[in-house]
């Protein structure tokens, strides 16, 4: 330290100055209060420098994170229409399984006409009071049990067009050699000329 009076160098924390005798106690004090506040002004500017750099570097990792979750997102968003349009791919295909399915269902009653099942000739085609009836046979000439069958009747005008349409259905087993009677009635029309008659066989119960 420097005495404020004669500026002769003096050692630290000197009650008086050893060249001209000057009271130094208070000086001291104070000196040392003024060195300190100088030394943190020339350290606060170093730690704001230091703060800014540490804030630029975060902001900079900040900014480059927020890049990252951008790219990721749009990656994220490609991908869900990429899975989306699939899943609609998936769902069209599986419409028209669905379709075709469908379309075979319908076409059941007519692919399971089987020849094991034939009408015997002789069936009669007969008008009383103000119905028309069908009466004949069917006979099992397979060598299986048929459990359920249909025999169907078209009715027909004289150019063949067909203008109504009934069946009779038997729900009991009809054993290989066996024949059961049936019996169509239907109201009278005085167009019908002709009928058509076919027998279906069923694997399974097809009405309740």
């Amino acid at each position: 330290m420097n005495c404020k009076n004669c500026g002769a160098e003096l050692q630290e924390k000197t009650s008086f100055c050893s060249r001209c005798g000057q009271d130094l106690r208070g000086i001291s004090e104070a000196y040392l209060i003024e060195s300190q506040q100088l030394t943190m002004k020339i350290e606060l500017p170093k730690k704001t420098k230091m703060s800014r750099k540490l804030m630029k570097k975060f902001l900079k990792i900040i900014n480059l994170s927020k890049i990252q979750v951008s790219k990721k997102a749009k990656e994220t968003h490609k991908l869900m229409k990429k899975f989306l349009g699939n899943i609609h791919l998936k769902n069209i295909e599986l419409y028209k399984k669905i379709k075709g399915l469908h379309k075979l269902m319908k076409k059941i009653p007519e692919s399971i006409y089987s020849k094991e099942l034939v009408i015997i000739d002789g069936w009669t085609w007969v008008s009383e009071d103000n119905y028309t009836y069908l009466r004949g046979s069917v006979k099992n000439i397979g060598k299986i049990t048929i459990k359920y069958f249909e025999v169907n009747v078209k009715y027909n005008d004289l150019n063949k067009n067909v203008l109504d349409s009934d069946f009779t259905k038997w729900d009991r087993k009809i054993q290989p050699g066996e024949s059961k009677e049936f019996e169509i009635k239907h109201h009278i029309n005085k167009k019908y000329q002709s009928i058509d008659i076919s027998v279906n066989k069923y694997k399974k119960k097809l009405w309740r």
